[in-house]
């Protein structure tokens, strides 16, 4: 059960802001429905937290709910300095979610797959969530080459060069 927002628990306890994140982290690892709602009390109460900023980026994107992830994403940009790239995996996502799979395969091309994988480890729940990441990763390449792929004209049977013989031309062969 999660933590009351101003402080306190159920039982009128005190809860400390660490704790808190710890059951939202659970929350979030669990993949529980509603993620996002659970997260946004605390950091309403606490807006300039760098952590509980992308665990609302994370909690949002679990929703499968871009704008909201995209918002507080911008929030945490303009006020912190990411440690990597992580910051454009989750735009990556957040873009792919919303069917925008070219501007994802942009990022993931200019960022490098690898760089974007790398920096798994920065987000809240990263290891707890990696092969989530992984998958919307994934997605986004796939979707990427599939765009890419030469299509395929059918091809023909070549033109007999020369003359044909006249059953082939309609006429009777002698």
């Amino acid at each position: 059960m999660m933590s009351g927002v101003g402080g306190c628990n159920e039982d009128g306890a005190e809860v400390d802001l660490d704790t808190t994140k710890r059951e939202l982290f659970d929350h979030l690892t669990n993949r529980k429905p509603e993620a996002l709602n659970a997260v946004l009390p605390v950091l309403n109460a606490h807006p300039s937290d760098a952590a509980l900023l992308l665990m609302a980026v994370t909690a949002a994107l679990l929703d499968e709910l871009p704008q909201p992830a995209l918002r507080y994403l911008n929030r945490f940009t303009k006020r912190f300095v990411p440690f990597a790239v992580e910051h454009q995996l989750l735009r990556a996502i957040a873009l792919a979610q919303q069917g925008m799979w070219k501007q994802a395969a942009q990022i993931v091309r200019h960022q490098g797959a690898h760089a974007l994988y790398n920096s798994i480890q920065h987000v809240p729940c990263g290891w707890a969530l990696l092969s989530w990441y992984r998958d919307w990763l994934r997605q986004i390449e796939r979707a990427e080459q599939r765009r890419t792929a030469p299509v395929l004209k059918p091809v023909k049977s070549p033109r007999p060069v020369g003359r044909q013989p006249m059953a082939d031309r309609g006429g009777l062969a002698h």
